[in-house]
């Protein structure tokens, strides 16, 4: 358990080998709203209110077809970079062509992709390659994301799960099933946004 004077914030329950001596064997995965701490999983154990999303109002002259976008520190180093989802026509790259195209294109012939730039001139900071899983919804936190995933050619949400910035690009954690909703708060106390999953299913 995750727990502060104001009681328990989040909690996870592991998987154990019966035989004696009991060994651990891995943590589960949260069936209902979730926050990503330390490199995983928790379940949190209470609602928390979100951070609002900083959304840019527009993207002029962004090389792409925008599927969201938002404004945070992505890097987690006290600045602000612009996190955009797109998709663009298919340009082959020495990682890409070793990946069956049906693979990588929508029924539009479109790749998609996702990019940290610089806000004031969208200017690249980091771009991603081809993506196999689109990113359909996002939220900036402190040296993270919070997404939740598409297919190439439904909309609707598959899965989601969280990134977390490593200097030279994004680190994944471990998928969650079914839909849900990326944004950040602090569950932790430490001052800085945390990933979160929230109106997930407890089915």
């Amino acid at each position: 358990m995750l727990a502060g004077s104001d009681g328990v914030r989040a909690y996870r329950v592991g998987r154990t080998v019966a035989a004696a001596p009991a060994s651990f064997l891995a943590w589960k995965k949260p069936s209902a709203d979730a926050v990503a701490l330390g490199g995983g999983w928790w379940t949190l154990a209470r609602a928390v209110t979100p951070a609002s999303v900083n959304r840019p109002p527009n993207l002029v002259g962004f090389k792409g077809k925008v599927t969201t976008a938002a404004i945070g520190d992505a890097e987690g180093n006290g600045g602000r970079q612009l996190v955009v989802s797109f998709r663009r026509p298919f340009s082959p790259t020495k990682v890409n062509v070793l990946v069956p195209r049906r693979r990588l294109l929508d029924r539009h012939n479109l790749t998609a992709h996702i990019g940290l730039y610089r806000p004031r001139d969208l200017r690249p900071l980091w771009v991603a390659g081809t993506l196999l899983r689109p990113v359909a919804r996002l939220a900036v936190c402190d040296g993270s994301l919070a997404v939740a995933y598409s297919t190439l050619n439904n909309r609707s949400i598959a899965g989601s799960g969280a990134w977390r910035w490593g200097g030279f690009g994004f680190a994944p954690l471990a998928d969650l099933p079914r839909s849900g909703k990326p944004a950040c708060a602090d569950v932790d106390g430490d001052g800085r946004l945390d990933p979160l999953i929230l109106e997930r299913s407890s089915r």
